[in-house]
């Protein structure tokens, strides 16, 4: 005899299913912020390393003279050496965004700028003409120069100390007082903050306005990413080279020979 056997219902109804994706909607709405938070902080982590990084490469080619040193120079008198122990000898100086696209340095038509462009990574020419500020190119994505389209282009905004208190355009004048060493003083921006949009910002002696590391969107596009200040030294002889950092870093004012007298021993 063929016993047939009721069975029973299986699986989920149809109110159990939606059930189940609205649980799981719910979840997917409260974990996102989350999620969105913490790629949105590694990007700009990432961003200020890259950052850092072309800060450190610009000093170290200024400093082994393979880059050479930038125009936009900043008088430093003695009321600015305290200053300048906390990185702010460059307080103030800031340049707006350029009303063209970057990465016009290549395409100049003159073929010995062209060639100093392409040396050099400076925009708009060679640093040592004229007394604009100078913007140096570090091109991450390698597309062979810097737009302000790119998300991962770099520009390195840079000024140098100078003890001349009056402007000039006298190339050896200019080239006699860099020999004597300075203060190199880098901002990094995205090469996104130049598009025009509005000025660049920048630390001074009351407000620090560097772009945080961890933020929940994408940053502020104007504010650098770092900012530093170094002494760049000359070589040669080590007397010279004592007394030009003395003379550049006298708050007191007092003479700094170029031959100075040992102080006696006790």
């Amino acid at each position: 005899m063929i016993i047939n056997r009721k069975q029973p219902n299986g699986g989920f109804t149809i109110i159990e299913s939606l059930l189940a994706i609205i649980v799981v909607g719910i979840l997917l709405v409260g974990i996102a912020p989350v999620i969105a938070l913490s790629v949105a902080t590694r990007v700009q982590a990432r961003r200020i390393e890259s950052a850092t990084q072309a800060a450190r490469t610009y000093i170290e080619g200024t400093r082994a003279r393979s880059i050479q040193a930038p125009n936009a120079r900043v008088y430093l008198d003695n009321d600015k050496i305290a200053a300048s122990q906390s990185g702010l000898v460059f307080d103030g100086a800031v340049t707006s965004p350029p009303a063209d696209a970057l990465g016009q340095c290549a395409t100049k038509d003159d073929a010995k700028t062209k060639k100093e462009c392409e040396t050099n990574n400076y925009l708009n020419g060679n640093p040592t003409d004229g007394d604009t500020a100078s913007l140096y190119c570090f091109d991450v994505d390698g597309d062979g120069g810097c737009s302000a389209d790119s998300i991962q282009d770099m520009i390195i905004q840079a000024f140098r100390s100078t003890r001349l208190d009056a402007p000039t355009t006298d190339k050896a004048v200019i080239a006699a007082d860099a020999s004597q060493g300075y203060i190199l003083g880098v901002r990094v921006y995205r090469a996104d903050a130049f598009d025009g949009s509005g000025e660049l910002k920048a630390s001074n002696a009351t407000t620090n306005v560097r772009a945080d590391t961890f933020a929940g969107g994408l940053g502020d596009r104007k504010a650098p990413l770092i900012e530093m200040t170094t002494d760049i030294t000359v070589r040669g002889d080590i007397t010279r080279l004592f007394a030009n950092i003395c003379t550049r870093l006298n708050s007191k004012g007092t003479s700094c020979g170029t031959n100075p007298t040992p102080s006696p021993s006790p």
